[in-house]
């Protein structure tokens, strides 16, 4: 039976509850859907915030791994970019955001997981396809706004470290552009192969214009699904 680790990772909102609705929704969906031929392990990485604190009791209670991580408070001054960047646009915080959380996140899966899924902490499953034969060196996403999804993924754990390990000079050199084509020119520029598969989730938001001082490019609750033609 293969090993699977299920990486449910990003801000704790718009509630703390919402997010443990998330937590254990996923959890039921992987294991009644692929329990018979997967092992499951399922960690959670989020920011702390005024939620992230019933998040980890949660978490500790139903022996769930949880990884509490501190808020950036000063993009510019963090060390990712370097002196000759002056200005951080509202944009570029996400990227810079999601680029050091999954850097964080690779040192928390076992190396002995055979596939690595990513969700943000905040999606809600409604259908995950996972192929029969997960291909070597390839990144299973969909296309989205020019690039691919950063949302939700899965590959082997080997071509996992390597879509995932994002440097801070290839993000630097595309500042201004999106989560999405920074995602696909990485994996393009490593010659990582992208494959599309089926999904259906809910993306819960908050309405704020801002979350912990940083964007929010939805503010509402929104339906995201792919299908494999």
């Amino acid at each position: 039976m293969k090993k699977v680790t299920v990486l449910m990772i990003g801000v704790s909102r718009p509630n703390s509850d919402r997010i443990i609705n998330n937590i254990n929704n996923n959890i039921k969906y992987f294991k009644l859907n692929y329990s018979k031929k997967y092992s499951f392990s399922f960690i959670v990485l989020t920011y702390r915030n005024s939620f992230s604190d019933k998040v980890y009791e949660y978490c500790i209670e139903k022996n769930i791994k949880i990884v509490i991580m501190e808020q950036i408070k000063d993009f510019k001054m963090s060390g990712f970019y370097s002196q000759k960047i002056n200005k951080i646009i509202n944009l570029n915080t996400n990227s810079h955001r999601i680029v050091l959380s999954m850097r964080n996140a690779l040192n928390h899966i076992n190396n002995s997981t055979e596939i690595v899924i990513r969700l943000r902490i905040d999606t809600e499953l409604n259908k995950f396809v996972i192929d029969n034969h997960v291909d070597d060196n390839t990144y299973y996403s969909s296309p989205h706004c020019g690039g691919i999804t950063d949302n939700i993924g899965y590959s082997d754990y080997k071509t996992f470290l390597s879509v995932w390990n994002i440097n801070n000079v290839f993000v630097e050199n595309h500042l201004g552009s999106n989560n999405e084509t920074i995602l696909k020119n990485w994996c393009q520029k490593n010659k990582i192969k992208i494959k599309y598969f089926s999904y259906k989730y809910i993306l819960h938001q908050s309405k704020d214009d801002f979350f912990d001082d940083v964007p929010q490019w939805s503010k509402k609750t929104r339906v995201f699904e792919y299908k494999i033609k």
